[in-house]
């Protein structure tokens, strides 16, 4: 269970948005499973409910293979298929997201990198 909010710098606020979400998660041996729901909050946009489902499964030499999908409705479609691999107290990963928007011209295409820690 979570809440989030959605902050666009160079924006007006009115684009800004919160979400609140249930999550469930599975792991078993070198697998994972996992589902969310985030239920839109009440905001200056035209939001819409969210779900997501997605998986992981260990590879050799440690490196974690992702993959999700998920859907706004009536806005559009996601998926991110990714690798990482920890290095002691930090996590590298390069990830390709797609965003499949049900309107013309909202396609969008990424890769990304990132290194990450927790403390």
């Amino acid at each position: 269970i979570g809440y989030l909010r959605y902050i666009y710098p160079n924006a007006t606020d009115e684009n800004d948005f919160d979400e609140v979400y249930v999550g469930l998660s599975k792991a078993f041996d070198g697998f994972a499973l996992n589902a969310k729901y985030s239920f839109a909050m009440d905001s200056n946009v035209d939001t819409t409910d969210y779900w997501e489902v997605g998986s992981s499964v260990k590879l050799p030499m440690d490196i974690n293979l992702a993959a999700s999908y998920g859907e706004y409705d009536e806005v559009g479609t996601n998926y991110i298929v990714s690798l990482s691999k920890e290095f002691g107290k930090f996590e590298v990963a390069v990830a390709y997201t797609d965003f499949s928007g049900d309107t013309i011209g909202t396609d969008e295409d990424y890769i990304v990198g990132t290194i990450s820690t927790s403390f």
